[in-house]
Formats: structure tokens, sequence, C-alpha cells
């Protein structure tokens, strides 16, 4: 299986107690920050949880990106990065960034191009 890397940050469980009015108190989480290179056995996630992640977009089969700039979105730092000529990027990855971020009026559905054909008479 390909690597797989964290795109957002991952509170995976952790350590609590009951305190003394019965409350539960957290001691520590176990944090997977985004970036972090994860496996589903590292994580200790059923199937069905970790192809939920997947596909969220919460885990992704390539690297998140660095120097991102404040409140720049991941996805837009690898486009950023690709118009400046830098990083490699494989076709699914370019695929999935292109449909998330699609230019305006790119994308049309069946029902509309169906629409249109009747509003034009066709």
């Amino acid at each position: 299986m390909a690597k797989m890397y964290a795109w957002s940050t991952i509170y995976n469980g952790g350590e609590s107690q009951e305190g003394r009015d019965g409350r539960k108190i957290i001691m520590k989480r176990n944090v997977v920050e985004a970036g972090s290179e994860v496996t589903k056995s590292k994580l200790g996630v059923s199937d069905e949880e970790w192809n939920a992640w997947i596909e969220s977009g919460t885990i992704r089969p390539y690297p998140f990106p660095k120097n991102m700039q404040d409140g720049e979105s991941p996805a837009s730092a690898v486009m950023r990065a690709l118009t400046r000529g830098q990083g490699e990027v494989s076709s699914d990855m370019l695929m999935e960034l292109a449909l998330s971020h699609p230019p305006e009026g790119l994308l049309h559905t069946a029902s509309e191009e169906a629409e249109s054909d009747v509003i034009a008479g066709a």
C-alpha cells in the first residue's frame, strides 16, 4: 500500500480518569498532526473508520504541503506550488485537487445540460 498522510489534525483517543466528582478528566490526548505519515495499524482504527478518513480527505496518499501561507488551504498551497513549477504531482492528486476546486463553470452535470437543451428547444 502507498504511504498515507494526515491532511487534518486527528484526535485519536487518549487517556482519561474519573475525577472525585464523577466527571471524566482527560489526562492525555493522542494527537496526530497534519502532515504526519499514518497507517491503519499505527492509528489502531477499523477498516470502516480508515476508509471514511480516506473518503473525507482526512488521510491522503500524498504528503501535506509545506510552506503554506496564513489562512491558505492545503489544496490551494499545492495548486500555488504547481503554478510556480515546484513539486511533483501524480495525475490522481491533480484530478482530486481539480475536482475539489474547479474553475467557475467548468463542471456541468448531465441534468444541467439536459435542462439547457430543453430551454433552447433542442
